[in-house]
């Protein structure tokens, strides 16, 4: 069997992916439940969905458990839930069927284990009552606090000196700490949501949640830890550092990392009100173009996002589904992922050498003649789309759904939403609206007192 090469974000370089046992872990950062799924949330799902499938192909004798978490407990969902005057756990069980409604939308397989952080609560709390023991973690006015200089090479993960981690943006500078760099484990609240502890009524901190539900689901070390490259530091640095001095042992093997989401250059983010949620995109274009876009760029690199480009993925989904549907009538054989794409993935999952490939076998599907190549094309294209997540439909429901015209009553609401943009001054989200519609065919004419569509 071909070696599977993965770029390790801890060593900074590719390596030999082998696993540790007859069982590979994996384990991703996903969403903190307090707001719609946006397009920065699925470039994870869609790359390690991708991953958990191509593990599976590759190593069919292997159990392949893939956790991915929900953080339903945060303080950005205590503030959430306020500004809606509605119950936390209205919104986190709202927000998580959302995600995981969105997540099915582009073919993202749910993970083998979902785990919630308050699920571990207990987990947590032992966890942090050992960092205390073996002087690793303090107490101070009620907090609960990581003594960073305690863990040697903290910092070799994000390759951040003492110096760095002081001035990262995210450092909260506090007099109950001991250096500024110490991050919080358990922290008293007053409302809200929290819990009993030995340390008063409080909540934990992000970063010990994550430990806490690797450490129940999994043997350490496990095979592969992935998330967002933004979650490197320090999410996935103080992460590692609390739970290696809990469990004198390695947690992690493998690292793996995706590149930002942007738009128009710039970081995709609420403060900058340049976002899009995943609801957005499917209300443009079918799931498995917005999943075809997010995994077009390879994952380590930024991928820039724009309403063309998503305009653009439909149309290449569009001449898959012509290739395919070309020869769908041969005679059914089992699928099978033809080597040039199956070797574009064991170089660190290339998905634009693997798109290449699918697109060299479309060429090849719509010049076919006979039988022989109308079964091989047949298979290997759709063995092709098992790997990607793509070509999951039948060439009848794609053009069916996948061509279906927007309706009067559906551009009148989104005109109306934009108005208000407008109303706000939020030119961004207006203009972001406006490029929406038109890669949908829709033209838009701002008059003094409102504004009149027309289809192209």
């Amino acid at each position: 069997m071909k070696p599977f090469y993965i770029y390790d974000t801890a060593e900074r370089k590719i390596e030999i992916f082998e696993p540790s046992s007859k069982t590979i872990s994996m384990y991703v950062c996903g969403p903190t439940v307090y707001d719609q799924p946006h397009i920065g949330n699925a470039r994870p799902g869609v790359v390690f969905d991708l991953l958990w499938r191509f593990l599976r192909h590759q190593f069919p004798k292997h159990d392949v458990v893939y956790a991915r978490n929900y953080t339903d407990v945060d303080t950005k969902i205590v503030n959430r839930a306020t500004e809606l005057g509605i119950a936390i756990s209205d919104l986190t069980e709202t927000t998580i069927a959302s995600y995981d409604a969105s997540m099915e939308a582009i073919n993202i397989i749910k993970p083998s284990l979902t785990p919630r952080a308050t699920e571990y609560i207990s987990q947590m709390q032992h966890i942090i009552a050992t960092l205390i023991e073996r002087e690793h973690a303090y107490v101070a006015e009620g907090y609960v606090l990581f003594d960073v200089a305690s863990k040697l090479n903290h910092g070799w993960l994000s390759r951040q000196d003492s110096n760095g981690l002081k001035a990262g943006a995210r450092v909260e500078i506090a007099p109950y700490k001991k250096s500024p760099e110490d991050f919080i484990l358990w922290k008293p609240v007053t409302d809200g949501i929290g819990w009993d502890s030995p340390w008063g009524f409080g909540r934990p901190g992000w970063h010990i949640e994550c430990t806490a539900m690797v450490v129940d689901n999994f043997t350490l070390p496990i095979d592969i830890h992935g998330g967002g490259g933004d979650l490197m530091f320090p999410h996935h640095e103080n992460e590692n550092a609390q739970a290696e001095c809990y469990a004198h042992t390695e947690y992690v093997r493998y690292w793996m990392h995706t590149g930002m989401i942007l738009s128009n250059g710039k970081k995709m983010s609420k403060s900058l009100g340049n976002f899009v949620t995943v609801n957005d995109a499917l209300a443009v274009a079918p799931g498995e173009a917005v999943r075809l876009l997010l995994m077009s760029t390879h994952y380590r690199q930024p991928l820039d996002w724009s309403w063309q480009k998503l305009a653009d993925a439909k149309s290449t989904m569009d001449r898959f589904y012509r290739a395919l549907q070309h020869v769908w009538d041969a005679e059914e054989s089992e699928p099978h992922a033809p080597s040039w794409v199956v070797d574009a993935l064991l170089n660190d999952l290339n998905v634009p050498e693997a798109l290449a490939a699918i697109h060299r076998m479309a060429n090849h599907a719509m010049k076919a003649r006979n039988e022989k190549e109308f079964i091989r094309l047949r298979r290997n294209l759709i063995g092709a789309g098992n790997l990607l997540g793509i070509m999951q439909m039948t060439p009848e429901e794609w053009f069916r759904y996948g061509n279906s015209e927007i309706s009067d009553n559906e551009i009148d609401k989104i005109v109306a939403e934009r108005d208000e943009y407008r109303l706000s001054k939020n030119w961004t989200k207006a203009d972001e609206i406006r490029n929406r519609l038109d890669s949908m065919g829709i033209i838009l004419e701002d008059k003094p007192d409102k504004t009149i569509w027309r289809r192209k």
